[in-house]
């Protein structure tokens, strides 16, 4: 299923293996006193490490002051000396113990795959230092206020923004600084001043001419009016300068040096001083990449104090480091990661995506239909689309409630016996794994990436297989997790890996990969999310990006039964967006951003690291293991009432904290935390009890994962570490079948409102099994009172609640009153006849994706029209005959098959070549004889013909004739194959029969194939 691609990356701490000179930290007494002079000792001996006061120095400014007044005296109260004490023992324990790059406490470097492990380490890691996000958007926004230089700045609009009502409406708009105000709405008023700004915007323009234009277009303006109003628009961001990096400039500072070179910031006097700080803060960086690590730390500080006179900020500067070392894995290893990643997609949830995906893409089939192109803007607007899905921010769809499962009660039943055979481990056995992922294969996510760590005692016991594999997380995207590190890397590496970027499959055929470019909704996530352009096709959001290829108003989804595409209008090819860091797309990603990225795989099997499903909160969940490789560690849930309160004395609370271990077997060592923010815990020291006892006081809750004892992972000198490797899907792309009807995208106007069209919808609510007396019995009253030749037809439905939609062809809109009075009157009698239970008129969107547009779904609707009087004399011939209703519906669907094919023999080979049996069961034996008698065309369905009722059904089917021989000649003057939209008209034809049975369609489905075989066979002799 899965096959490794040769773009892997080590992820280690630099701590040095086997560091003892960091010392132990105190035990609490519970004597003040006592112990803020415990550890202020402790403090003065950590911080004469030089690598740890270095790091923590980089990563916090502000402790690292601290540290420094406690050491010269300075700070004498308790709480600061704790607090300091309590910061600075998390950050030893991240130096020591977490292999996620942050800094100068850990860092990335390359990995081969190749037929031994080799490994090469030394401590020469080259840390490269950024300015911060935050601190260069406050110098971007000071430049931006200056007039002159803003006159010479290309501006671009934001392609987010959309017009409501009578304003533009920025929909994620986010501050440039972190405030209490997170990012949300922002609207403008849309003048016509506004809106011819905008217009001019569209591409960049210089912020002059603009203006030029502006005072052209409205002469009587004063000039400083004119400036004002696209200046306002900049300062909101509404309008982006060149000054801001896109997310594929690696190095932002260098951009804003092009920028400002570029528009002559030179010959502009206020200017000109920030340019020439720029270019030494930029000179002191690039020095400091290339400089020893003795002159390191002077130039940081040097860099800060010239940062510090531009814009104040706490830690204007960010590190990355590429560590001194680079691995070669033997492929052993890789292939069994590709195992553990097939494994996971079998135990998935969800194989054919999230909840709120699969409802979404309910709702969107329900809505517009398949093969309709709806533009992005128009499908995701929550006032005349459908929003976002569930969990997006800023959506008001509700996450659908998911009932328990099958695969939820074994996974609770596994957990609980291991909990009282006090088992740690569950090794999972090919029946178990079989009984686990009972549900059909889903489509793989084309390429992912799979982090994990080995444990094991040598380097030899690697290559000879004696290793475990634990999986950590996953991430839906190969190359997201690589990212940003890629201009770390040297030039082959670099190149070998964007190499094996560029050619990772895709879920269908012809598609465009298309990087994601599109800042985060907080600044200083900027810090961890640039990643360069490894794709020609990138896909700007929200940004000033000049080498964009694709742009948003040319982008359009379409569905289908088996999930979503999105296609750029221009060409008619799918686009598979894809975002190249590993930010989380929930909380820091541009909602907009995260629908693109994820929409091409959002019915594909969506899964991560080994998802426990309803039994993840239990208090103890065992390790789960497969093979080599650890698919999820122990964990242990606690929670602040399992141990005394915050008054307790410490001695009394770790008395109890081991008295819970004993009883569950909670190890000394531990993970406190998820994924790339845990702690590595010894429950046996004091100063780590009391760590973890102030999580339980700050959240109520703490999570508890199995760590290693330390001498588990001997192979690569005992360093925590993680590796990073691409896995590609083995799965042929499905193809990519555009259709006629799906070339146009759907407008504004396409839906009928009750009151403004010649259509008109009413759903009427009630028992199914009462949907064919108020068909039969009662509908024709209600269409006896419409003018005569008025057109109608209907469809059943469930939305989850059954009922019937009937269309109904006005003259003139202004008739809707009249009908409305109508049917309000008769349905106050099928209500007296406890035969509905309530009506509703409702918008009419009609399904021009599935059927074509303008005269080809006039046609259409032609048919349904016809097909819904046949269905009238199908529900009277059976009820009057006794025929078998699907029999009956077997001779009705070979009929309409036939008229649209427009010949007896093609129709035959479309149903022998396209009808599939492989999902019905067989129908009993007296209904499949009395389906064969029944579906026999012979002299226009004889048999038929001579039940009760038979004439008038066989009469209805001639008018359908009609109908179908048009609409397949208006569709063939489209260029659409008629035969693409024959099994949507059988799948109406049969709901219209029957209602929502799957099972009985699929019944009558067998039924017309042997309908087909049976005429072959008689008329041609069988077939070979």
């Amino acid at each position: 299923m899965y096959r490794y691609v040769d773009a892997a990356l080590l992820r280690a701490t630099v701590c040095p293996s086997g560091l003892t000179t960091i010392p132990p930290r105190p035990e609490p007494t519970g004597e003040a006193a006592t112990d803020s002079v415990r550890w202020r000792e402790w403090i003065s001996q950590v911080w004469a490490i030089p690598s740890v006061a270095e790091a923590v120095e980089v990563a916090s400014p502000a402790l690292a002051r601290r540290i420094m007044e406690i050491q010269a005296g300075g700070a004498r109260r308790h709480q600061q000396i704790r607090r300091a004490a309590a910061a600075l023992a998390r950050y030893v324990l991240r130096y020591t113990y977490r292999s996620t790059p942050f800094g100068l406490f850990a860092g990335i470097a390359p990995v081969r795959i190749a037929d031994t492990l080799t490994l090469d380490w030394t401590d020469e890691h080259r840390p490269t230092a950024r300015v911060d996000a935050v601190w260069l958007a406050d110098v971007i926004r000071g430049l931006e206020a200056i007039p002159e230089l803003l006159s010479r700045l290309l501006v671009v609009a934001d392609t987010t923004v959309f017009v409501r009502d009578d304003r533009l409406v920025v929909p994620c708009w986010r501050p440039d600084h972190d405030s209490d105000r997170g990012p949300g709405e922002m609207s403008v008023r849309h003048t016509s001043a506004v809106r011819t700004v905008m217009a001019a915007a569209k591409a960049p323009v210089a912020f002059g001419d603009l203006v030029a234009k502006l005072a052209a277009e409205y002469p009587d303006a004063p000039a400083h009016v004119v400036w004002a109003l696209p200046a306002e628009l900049v300062a909101r961001r509404v309008m982006l300068t060149a000054l801001r990096p896109p997310m594929t400039a690696t190095d932002p500072v260098g951009h804003v040096i092009a920028a400002l070179e570029t528009a002559g910031a030179e010959h502009v006097e206020t200017v000109r001083p920030t340019l020439t700080a720029l270019r030494n803060i930029r000179a002191i960086l690039t020095r400091h990449d290339a400089a020893p690590t003795a002159q390191r730390r002077s130039l940081r500080a040097s860099a800060t104090a010239a940062m510090t006179v531009l814009a104040r900020h706490e830690a204007p500067l960010a590190v990355d480091l590429r560590l001194g070392a680079s691995l070669t894995l033997p492929r052993l290893v890789a292939r069994e990661a590709e195992k553990a990643a097939d494994v996971l997609v079998r135990l998935a949830p969800f194989p054919s995506g999230s909840a709120p995906w699969q409802e979404f893409h309910a709702r969107s089939l329900e809505r517009y239909g398949p093969g309709a192109l709806v533009p992005v803007g128009r499908l995701t607007d929550p006032d005349t689309g459908l929003d976002f899905p569930a969990g997006y921010r800023g959506s008001l769809n509700a996450r659908p409630v998911t009932a328990l499962t099958g695969r939820d009660e074994q996974l609770l039943a596994l957990a609980q016996h291991a909990a009282l055979d006090g088992a740690r481990e569950v090794h999972l056995t090919d029946t178990m794994l079989n009984a686990l992922a009972h549900h059909p294969a889903g489509t793989p996510l084309p390429h992912i990436d799979l982090r994990f760590h080995l444990q094991a005692p040598t380097r030899q016991a690697v290559e000879n297989g004696d290793f475990t594999l634990h999986t950590g997380g996953m991430v839906p995207a190969a190359g997201a997790t690589a990212g940003r590190f890629l201009d770390l890397l040297d030039a082959a590496d670099r190149d070998r890996m964007t190499t094996a970027y560029a050619t990772l499959p895709t879920l269908t055929t012809d598609a465009i990969r298309a990087q994601v470019s599109s800042p985060p909704l907080h600044t200083r996530t900027e810090n961890v999310s640039r990643a360069p352009a490894v794709q020609p096709d990138v896909l700007s959001l929200a940004e000033h990006h000049e080498g964009t290829t694709l742009r948003l108003d040319d982008l359009a989804v379409t569905v289908d039964a088996t999930g979503f595409r999105l296609i750029q209008l221009s060409t008619g090819r799918p686009v598979e967006p894809f975002a190249l860091n590993a930010v989380d797309l929930g909380t820091f990603t541009h909602p907009l951003a995260r629908f693109l990225i994820e929409l091409p795989r959002a019915r594909a099997t969506a899964f991560g690291p080994f998802a426990w499903g309803a039994a993840a909160r239990l208090p103890f969940l065992p390790r789960i293991r497969y093979g080599r490789s650890v698919l999820a560690p122990a964990t242990w849930r606690l929670t602040a009432a399992d141990l005394p309160g915050t008054g307790a004395e410490s001695a009394a609370w770790t008395e109890q904290l081991n008295l819970w271990r004993q009883r569950i077997g909670v190890p000394a060592a531990v993970h406190l935390g998820n994924d790339d923010q845990r702690l590595r815990l010894d429950l046996e020291q004091g100063a780590d009890a009391m760590l973890l006892r102030g999580e339980l006081n700050r959240t109520g809750h703490a999570v508890l994962r199995e760590a290693d004892d330390g001498t588990a992972q001997g192979w690569i000198d005992g360093r925590p570490h993680e590796i990073t490797l691409a896995l590609a899907s083995t799965a042929r792309p499905a193809p990519h079948r555009p259709t006629a009807q799906s070339t146009t995208a759907v407008g504004r106007d396409h839906a009928h409102l009750p009151g403004t069209s010649t259509w008109a919808s009413l759903k009427l609510y009630g028992h199914p099994d009462r949907a064919d007396d108020v068909l039969t019995r009662h509908l024709p009253h209600l269409l006896g009172s419409l003018d005569q030749g008025s057109e109608w037809w209907f469809v059943r439905y469930r939305d989850p609640h059954d009922h019937l939609r009937l269309r109904l062809r006005l003259a003139h809109p202004d008739a809707f009153g009249d009908i409305a009075t109508k049917a309000a009157a008769w349905a106050v009698g099928l209500r007296h006849r406890r035969l509905l239970g309530r009506l509703q008129w409702d918008t009419y969107y009609p399904e021009t994706g599935r059927y074509g547009t303008g005269r080809a779904m006039a046609a259409a609707e032609a048919v349904f029209a016809a097909d819904s009087t046949a269905t009238l004399a199908h529900l009277d011939c059976a009820t009057s005959s006794g025929a078998h209703p699907h029999a009956l519906a077997t001779a009705g669907l070979l009929d309409l098959v036939t008229a649209f094919t427009g010949d007896m023999s093609a129709a035959m080979r479309w149903l022998l070549d396209h009808i599939t049996t492989r999902t019905a069961g067989h129908p009993a034996r007296p209904l499949h004889q009395e389906a064969m008698r029944l579906a026999d065309p012979t002299d226009g369905f004889a048999v038929v013909r001579a039940l009760p009722g038979g004439h008038a059904l066989t009469t209805a089917w001639t008018a359908r004739r009609q109908a179908l021989t048009h609409y397949r000649t208006t569709l063939a003057a489209t260029g659409t194959r008629p035969e693409t939209v024959l099994p949507s008209l059988m799948h109406l034809t049969f709901l219209r029969m029957a209602g929502i049975d799957r099972h009985g369609e699929d019944i009558c489905s067998r039924l017309v194939r042997s309908a087909a075989l049976t005429w072959t066979a008689r008329t041609r002799g069988a077939p070979a």
